[in-house]
């Protein structure tokens, strides 16, 4: 019903727009009238009022005919003189005389007196100056007049009268003069309009440059409106140069043609045949030059020909454009219209030059509308059609990008749990104190190029919006507690306290949240404010806001007492790959994507991170977020680090080294391993060799198998209890190799667990879902490993 309402809404403005052009096309002129059809007409002579008598003694000649006939001796240079009387002409009001433009100079007498003018007359090519400009004048208020006019033409292919003179009151004639100059006026202002659309639309889709070809259209066209016609122009600066103007009015016509091939080639997916589009191109070209550079009467005669190429063009066009809207309607239709239109008005355009035809007012406006509205369309349905591409064109590279960044992660992943891992072994050896500092250095260093790598792969995902977040119940006080405890180390090498400043009344506080997301944001934002404070502390807080709908507000803030920034560094902060200076990542290190990360995953939370800083002053990181509230839980509660009343409380205790434990060798108290058959799937031979070392260490001797189709073989001749199952291998990769097991063995015949450089998420649960049980992301430790086969014996004491 609505859409019909539409519809009826549309019609009706159509009408009532329709009707307004009619009414305005539609000039009463009561009492209006035709000067007579034959005049007398003396040839090479300007007869004066006072000649009268001669001028009436002259031969009749058709009024509107122009000059080069017999009665101009076959030419169409010259003076003349015309004579007419008005007889029986009413008195009882003001009658006048619309004169159109001429191509020639004229002086009108009434009675004996001049009463119009339109240039100078003169009796040859020096003193005679002609002017194109069309007028409205009074005549005497009489009922018989002498008409005497004296016409001279020296410079235009064309001399002589073309268009007829109305007769009629006055004050008629000059509201429709006027009205003339106000539609030429408007129409003028709708190319002015589509000039500027179309500029501004080749700068949102500067792949096509059809709109800067139609644009060259709107040019000419202006000019052909103003400055042709009823010369609009020469009413508003009567003292520019005939010379200057008859160039200019030419060019613009030529102007036209040749953009008007630009814009059909280009709006009909370059359809147009080249040969054609290049003699075009050429003629144009050479006619250009023709205008500036020969005598006004030269290259006027050469219209015809250009009005000959106008019509083929048209004609060609209508060929070309049906051509396309056969081929592809779909994205043609909007071009089909506007070229209609723009046949439409070139066709009337033509019709009036060439026989005088006298078109309704409204036809013209309502073509050129009706043209820049379907170019308008067509170029938009062509951008969007281009965005479309280059969507696909830019999902692709996202794609290609993501494919690459894993590729390189599991490539650099490789390599490194070689350098980590026979760093590990190395250390367990003997070594002396010197050595043991390089071998520590190594470590280090191996560990801080992963971190790089995991920062760029997080904000490649992050910034492609491939990151989720996982929500689970969570103790927010549990993991702030956990989170200072993870950059606990650094702030103690570097001698600062790390303070935790929470209120106790949270501690019981439970939200759905993503743990692991929250606990990357926080480790990012202290690890800078350990990284940039050489003294002092670095506190973190945690405080509630108001939230609405009965959800919790957090406030977290990292404050220390570092470095400090100004405010052009603090606008730098966030941005990826930027540091707040330049000399900071050759002092500090880092990619500068920690805050990037940090402020995108706080986003995809829902919240936003503040900053407050000052140089020399230290800098405070706020994170405020809303989450989802849940009833109260006591979940593995932490110890007890804050005193009842909210007071601020160190971490900071003596530096240790690590337990034997945690560099990978069994502590004197650690559970004895279990007796295992243990099955290595992994095609890098150092990766071979260190799990193996690893493993040996421990009293095993595992088999090793380079591929997924060694490792299906292996196991079908002999059972394993475990599998250290890689998951990119030649032949067969790991995720095949574990279905085919599964389908072969069953679940729980053997323990896979996935030894992978791929260490997305997404990689694990690809594995769980192919059967694995574990997954173990490259570099790893050695404790790691050793905890796989810790579980594995509790789950075979439990069945």
């Amino acid at each position: 019903m609505s859409r019909r309402r539409a519809n009826l809404t549309r019609r009706l403005a159509l009408s009532a727009v329709c009707h307004f052009f009619f009414a305005w096309a539609g000039l009463s002129q009561a009492g209006a009238q035709q000067v007579p059809l034959e005049w007398h007409f003396a040839w090479d002579t300007l007869y004066s009022p006072q000649q009268s008598a001669s001028a009436f003694e002259a031969p009749l000649r058709p009024y509107t005919m122009l000059w080069g006939d017999a009665f101009t001796e076959g030419r169409s240079e010259g003076k003349a003189t015309y004579a007419t009387r008005l007889i029986g002409l009413p008195v009882d009001g003001q009658l006048g005389v619309h004169i159109p433009d001429m191509y020639t100079s004229y002086r009108l007498f009434a009675n004996g007196v001049v009463i119009a003018q339109n240039g100078e007359v003169g009796t040859g090519p020096q003193d005679n100056h002609p002017k194109w400009r069309g007028i409205v004048v009074d005549l005497p208020r009489t009922d018989s007049i002498e008409l005497v006019l004296h016409v001279a033409n020296y410079v235009h292919s064309r001399g002589g009268i073309s268009r007829a003179w109305t007769i009629a009151p006055v004050g008629e004639l000059r509201a429709s003069h006027l009205r003339t100059s106000a539609l030429n006026g408007f129409v003028a202002g709708i190319y002015v309009l589509g000039i500027l659309i179309m500029i501004g639309t080749y700068r949102l889709y500067p792949q096509s440059s059809l709109p800067l070809w139609f644009a060259g259209i709107c040019v000419g066209t202006f000019y052909r409106t103003i400055g042709a016609g009823t010369y609009l122009l020469h009413d508003l600066l009567p003292t520019l140069p005939f010379t200057v103007t008859a160039r200019l009015e030419y060019l613009a016509y030529y102007l036209i043609c040749g953009f008007y091939w630009e814009t059909v080639h280009r709006m009909c997916d370059r359809c147009v045949p080249r040969r054609l589009l290049r003699f075009q191109r050429v003629y144009h070209l050479i006619m250009g030059v023709v205008i500036l550079a020969t005598p006004i009467s030269f290259f006027t005669s050469l219209l015809p020909f250009g009005q000959a190429n106008l019509m083929l063009s048209l004609i060609l066009g209508i060929v070309m454009v049906t051509r396309w809207a056969n081929r592809d309607w779909a994205r043609a239709r909007f071009g089909v219209l506007s070229f209609a239109a723009l046949a439409v008005m070139a066709g009337v355009t033509l019709l009036q030059h060439l026989y005088d035809y006298q078109a309704l007012a409204w036809m013209i406006p309502v073509a050129i509308i009706a043209q820049l509205f379907f170019v308008y369309l067509h170029l938009n349905v062509a951008a969007v059609g281009n965005l479309r591409v280059l969507r696909d064109v830019a999902e692709e590279a996202s794609q290609a990008k993501s494919e690459f960044l894993a590729t390189m992660s599991h490539e650099i992943r490789t390599p490194m749990n070689g350098v980590l891992g026979m760093t590990s072994l190395l250390a367990d050896t003997g070594l002396t104190a010197e050595q043991r500092q390089y071998v520590d250095t190594i470590r280090m260093s191996g560990t801080n190029l992963i971190t790089i790598i995991n920062d760029i792969l997080d904000f490649s995902k992050v910034d492609a919006g491939q990151m989720s977040l996982e929500h689970q119940p969570i103790q927010l006080y549990r993991v702030l507690q956990d989170t200072a405890s993870l950059v606990a180390g650094n702030a103690r090498q570097k001698g600062l306290s790390l303070v935790l400043s929470l209120d106790p009344a949270l501690r019981a506080t439970t939200v759905n949240a993503d743990p692991t997301r929250l606990s990357q944001i926080l480790t990012n934002l202290m690890s800078n404010a350990v990284k940039f404070t050489d003294r002092g502390s670095v506190t973190l807080s945690l405080s509630e806001i108001p939230a609405a709908g009965g959800r919790f507000g957090a406030s977290i803030a990292v404050t220390d007492t570092g470095i400090g920034m100004t405010e052009a560094q603090v606008g730098k902060l966030f941005k990826s790959f930027a540091q707040a200076d330049a000399t900071i990542s050759r002092r500090f290190g880092g990619t500068g994507l920690g805050l990037a990360i940090s402020k995108k995953l706080a986003e995809l939370m829902g919240g936003y991170i503040k900053v407050r800083s000052a140089v020399g002053d230290g800098t405070t990181f706020t994170f405020e977020v809303e989450f989802e509230r849940l009833p109260d839980l006591t979940l593995d509660a932490a110890p007890d680090l804050a005193p009842e009343a909210r007071e601020a409380v160190s971490l900071l205790a003596p530096a240790r080294r690590p337990t034997a434990d945690q560099c990978g060798v069994p502590a004197p108290d650690s559970p004895a391993l279990p007796s295992l058959r243990i099955l290595i799937a992994e095609d890098h031979p150092v990766n071979q060799q260190l799990i193996g070392t690893i493993l040996r260490k421990w009293g095993y001797e595992p088999d090793l198998v380079g591929n997924g189709l060694e490792a299906i073989d292996a196991i079908d001749r002999q059972p394993y209890d475990l599998i250290f199952m890689d998951m990119q291998m030649p032949e067969c990769d790991g995720l095949t190799a574990t279905r085919e097991i599964r389908k072969r063995h069953g679940r729980s015949s053997v323990r896979i667990i996935a030894l992978t450089a791929n260490a997305q998420p997404s990689d694990r649960e690809a594995c769980m879902a192919a059967g694995m049980q574990g997954f173990i992301a490259k570099p790893f430790r050695q404790q790691e490993i050793r905890q796989v086969i810790l579980d594995f014996a509790e789950v075979s004491a439990v069945v």
